[in-house]
């Protein structure tokens, strides 16, 4: 599910940035620079955001192709650490993808508070 939300506000994000990179040629032709660079940074910003929704699907995607293993173990395999701190991380700033917040309380309680507190600080640290 939340693949499928990513997927569409990548579209809608796809969309808003195509036009704000023509406004700001528009501005550029017309001599207005310092409003072109705000745009800009706006743009730069969007596209950040973008690239780590990116980076949130492919985790999602992961999770979802190892749902078997994630079932069968008690502790968190190896392999999944990264992209679950991963999601654990993004949930509380993603206000716009609600299933990580619901995602984030099934590794709570699959797994426990503290070891998701230790895989958000080792997450932290090796960044």
């Amino acid at each position: 599910m939340a693949v499928a939300r990513i997927k569409l506000l990548r579209n809608k994000r796809e969309a808003v940035m195509r036009q704000m990179r023509r406004d700001i040629a528009l501005l550029l032709r017309s001599g207005q620079d310092a409003t072109a660079r705000i745009r800009v940074e706006h743009v730069i910003r969007e596209h950040n955001v973008f690239a780590a929704n990116e980076f949130i699907e492919l985790f999602c995607e992961l999770v979802v192709s190892r749902l078997s293993i994630i079932a069968k173990r008690r502790e968190c395999p190896a392999d999944l650490k990264e992209g679950i701190a991963s999601l654990l991380f993004a949930s509380p700033r993603c206000s716009e993808i609600p299933e990580l917040v619901a995602l984030r309380k099934i590794f709570e309680k699959k797994y426990g508070k503290i070891l998701c507190l230790q895989l958000l600080i080792c997450d932290l640290i090796v960044a």
